[in-house]
This record gives structure tokens, sequence and C-alpha cells, in this order.
């Protein structure tokens, strides 16, 4: 049916491990673990031969990869304290009940990347999505605090997700690596 269509390139924005976090609503930005594909979505295998078939009909695959962080009180959370700043606790219904992702942590960007090219290249994806959340978390949403950073935290982040961006895309040469929005992509 895509492929009748024209469709030359299927973003998939939400394939790995998610939750409800928002408002009682799944979405990719209630991350549990990027590293696993949600089963509420298919199998590792049905994922695969999405893929598969995808590429069968001349049409490419990318993954996005968000960066805002991880949903609060994940096993992944708890296993891997150092990826993420401790939860706040501003709220259970908004961005803020998440784990934001530590970014000026070498140990968390090294990680981000590695499970980024991992995941592109278990799955053959054609490319990635690399999200840019670290934007909107300094800003209230609906009145509740968001995370306050200090400008140095600030600067840190941009700068660990924006090298790891560009660390994915030196590791994945063959493949399409780009930021959020109408940036380009990473060379």
């Amino acid at each position: 049916y895509l492929h009748e269509m024209g469709v030359n390139v299927i973003w998939l924005a939400g394939s790995t491990l998610a939750n409800a976090h928002y408002y009682k609503i799944w979405t990719a930005y209630g991350n549990v673990d990027p590293t696993k594909v949600d089963p509420s979505l298919g199998t590792e295998e049905e994922l695969k031969d999405l893929i598969a078939t995808a590429h069968d009909l001349g049409i490419r695959v990318l993954i996005d990869w968000q960066t805002t962080g991880l949903a609060n009180g994940t096993e992944l959370v708890t296993r891997r304290p150092e990826l993420v700043y401790e939860w706040k606790g501003y709220s259970p219904n908004s961005i803020d009940s998440m784990n934001q992702y530590k970014w000026s942590s070498t140990q968390m960007v090294d990680w981000f990347v590695s499970a980024a090219v991992e995941m592109v290249q278990k799955f053959d994806f054609d490319g990635v999505r690399v999200d840019s959340g670290f934007e909107y978390i300094t800003e209230s949403f609906n009145g509740i605090p968001a995370y306050h950073f200090t400008q140095a935290e600030k600067e840190a982040n941009r700068n660990g997700s924006f090298s790891a961006g560009m660390e994915i895309a030196r590791q994945l040469p063959d493949r399409l690596v780009m930021p959020e929005g109408p940036w380009g992509y990473y060379k």
C-alpha cells in the first residue's frame, strides 16, 4: 500500500520500549529502554521483517532516537543512575516525570551513542533522527517548574547531545543521521 502511494521513507517515531507517562498516553518520550522494541508494537522479528519488506520495495526506514531522558522509576534508571539527573518529582503528568539524560556525563554520551548505533545495525535501519529534547526541558510547562539547569549544565547538555549525533554519524557513515528540526544532517 505505501509503496503504491509512492512512499520511499518510513520514519518510525516511536518503536522502542516506552510507557504512558504523559497524561496516561503511551509516547516514545515515556522512554523505558531505548535498546528494546516496545512489545505493544510488535516483536523484534516483526520489526526486522517490516524493515526487510520495506527494503525489498525500495523504501528506507528511519528510527527516531529521543534525547530527553528515561521515564521515572524504570529498571534502566535504577541500574544505570549515572545516565540521568535525579528526578525532581514535579508532576507525574508532564515531561518532568522523566529523569532527564545527563548530557554532561561522558558515560551517558558513550552509552547513548553505543545504544543508538547498535539499534541501527541490529535492525538494519537506514538512518536515525537524533531528537534534541534538551532545548525544551529547561522551561516550565503549564506552570510546572522544569529542571533548573545552570548555564553550564545547559551548555553541557547542548554540546553532549550534539556530540552524540556527530559520533553516531561518524560510526554509521553509510546511514543518514539527522537532528531534530530543519538544520540538515550530521556530517
